[in-house]
């Protein structure tokens, strides 16, 4: 029985001893996974990085698409220019009271500075000069009044002949400043004389004088 035991187990182990050895042999011809697949195919989708000096992309949106000058303004030039040329009616109305006052200022002024201009001097006269000029041009006036050299008899006072009225527009249509061209004539010789306005308030003034 001791041999057949013997005899026995040998040959188990020898039969194992094949199986480990074709298990090993068959394990040693089998190729390793890898993921070099993967990685191949996810360099192959990343998208490139973006260059850091490149400060200005190219742009690949459509050039007909990109954006344009809004029409409207291209359409309101005409109208800018019409509204210029034919300004609206309240405008026009603030226009003509603006030039209706500063006229009327000037004329009054003229009045009193052709007979300060001859020496005239009176309470009205002074009273007028202040009611038509701004508070400097008046003070000036009177505190340095016109001189003749001595013998000499003063001219005689000029005449207005006419007048021209030049507006200066500021914001919304509002006429703050005007110029008046004063036509006139002294002793058949004709002169001019500028005259500078300002609205102080709600009444115009006489704020310069030019020859």
């Amino acid at each position: 029985m001791t041999g057949r035991h013997a005899l026995f187990g040998a040959c188990v182990l020898a039969m194992i001893g094949s199986l480990v050895g074709i298990d090993a042999l068959l394990g040693g011809d089998e190729t390793p996974i890898t993921t070099s697949e993967p990685k191949i195919a996810a360099r192959q989708t990343e998208e490139p990085a973006a260059n850091p000096r490149d400060e200005n992309p190219p742009s690949h949106a459509d050039p007909a698409k990109q954006a344009r000058p809004p029409r409207a303004a291209a359409a309101d030039e005409p109208e800018l220019g019409r509204e210029r040329e034919h300004p609206p009616a309240r405008v026009r109305r603030v226009q003509r009271e603006a030039r209706r006052g500063a006229l009327a200022v000037a004329r009054r002024f003229f009045a009193a500075f052709s007979r300060y201009e001859v020496l005239e001097d009176d309470v009205a006269l002074d009273r007028q000069l202040r009611a038509t000029a701004t508070s400097q041009l008046a003070r000036e006036l009177l505190e340095a009044p016109p001189r003749l050299p001595p013998g000499m008899k003063p001219p005689a006072a000029a005449r207005l002949v006419r007048t021209d009225f030049i507006a200066i527009a500021g914001a919304h249509g509002r006429v703050t400043e005007a110029q008046v061209v004063a036509y006139a004539k002294r002793a058949g010789e004709a002169s001019t004389l500028g005259l500078e306005l300002l609205r102080v308030g709600e009444a115009w003034r006489v704020s310069a004088l030019t020859r």
